[in-house]
């Protein structure tokens, strides 16, 4: 009974380290995806950001953001509706450190919040429309 004893160890063994390779692989897949319910993030890898969404044509092409103080951002869930050239934003971003992309251009980010900015053409055409409506109020115009 000995003998037969290794041959059925090594296959316990051989089971085991096999389950657990497969268990260890899905331990990080919840955070390939978006911010899951319940899930934490660390509170100094959170940015509040401004800036302008830029399509770049490079590795097929894709959307980044370019922050108001020069830094690249590569956001993986930035949403359809805003992926626009030359929007502007402000939002919340969760750096990920621990993620690299295949584009090689600016930092990988999961957007936690954001809003939507007038671009300088909007604001301008605002106060243009504003100062319109005042000039002929006092009969500039």
């Amino acid at each position: 009974m000995a003998s037969s004893d290794p041959p059925k160890l090594y296959a316990a063994v051989g089971i085991c380290l096999g389950l657990l390779a497969a268990l260890g692989g899905c331990h990080n897949s919840a955070s390939a995806g978006g911010p899951e319910a319940g899930s934490q993030t660390d509170a100094t890898s959170v940015q509040t950001v401004t800036g302008t969404v830029r399509y770049l044509d490079v590795e097929g092409g894709f959307y980044g953001i370019v922050t108001d103080d020069g830094k690249k951002l590569d956001p993986v869930n930035l949403p359809r509706e805003f992926q626009k050239d030359g929007l502007r934003i402000r939002a919340r971003v969760e750096l990920l450190q621990d993620r690299i992309s295949i584009r090689m251009w600016g930092t990988p980010v999961r957007i936690v919040e954001f809003t939507r900015l007038m671009s300088f053409d909007e604001q301008h055409r605002q106060s243009l429309v504003g100062c319109h409506a005042g000039c002929h109020a006092y009969g500039f115009a």
